[in-house]
């Protein structure tokens, strides 16, 4: 898997613009899944998730990371093209908006729902004595200049979050490990 891809065309903004399809996305990162297996998740039939596949596939959004035989079946195990997707903005017109800001929207709620998912089942003493325990919330207001130093930083942070990811020690504590940036400006 890519770390990063730039979606560069309409219609792969438009398969993109729907939340399920971020839903399956997310399904999808940590580790390759069936359409079955996202369904089960998602508690939805197995033939709409792989028609979901299939047209993420079509635009090179997803791909089958390796198939499995089991009882004469073929199954198709997909991954995201890349961990992390950006939309070329001028991609985001009046024609998708509407949908998008669903999809937008989804991208940023889901690691949201994952992160207090992983709140509310933890043992909070693995806390005690750790020195890396935070939650901030910040609204700034950034020039140009501050905008591209801060996303500088954090793209090396996601690069050092990346290697640490590919060169995870046999033992040690687990972290969970979430941010999330965006323009606002209310509608």
């Amino acid at each position: 898997m890519l770390q990063i891809y730039q979606i560069e065309s309409l219609d792969q903004v438009k398969a993109i613009a729907d939340p399920l399809r971020i839903q399956i996305l997310w399904e999808t990162f940590d580790e390759a899944k069936t359409g079955k297996m996202i369904g089960d998740i998602l508690n939805m039939p197995a033939s709409k998730i792989h028609y979901h596949l299939r047209e993420l596939e079509k635009c090179g959004l997803v791909v089958v990371e390796r198939t499995e035989e089991k009882n004469g079946i073929v199954q198709k195990f997909y991954r995201p093209i890349a961990r992390r997707l950006y939309v070329k903005s001028d991609l985001i017109s009046p024609e998708v908006t509407g949908d998008f800001h669903s999809a937008v929207l989804e991208s940023y709620l889901l690691p949201l729902k994952k992160v207090s998912e992983h709140l509310e089942t933890i043992d909070v003493s693995v806390m005690k004595g750790s020195t890396m325990a935070e939650a901030d919330f910040r609204k700034l207001i950034l020039t140009e200049e501050q905008t591209e130093k801060l996303k500088t930083k954090l793209d090396e942070l996601q690069e050092l979050i990346d290697e640490l990811e590919h060169n995870q020690p046999e033992e040690g504590l687990e972290y969970v490990f979430q941010y999330e940036v965006f323009p606002y400006k209310k509608r």
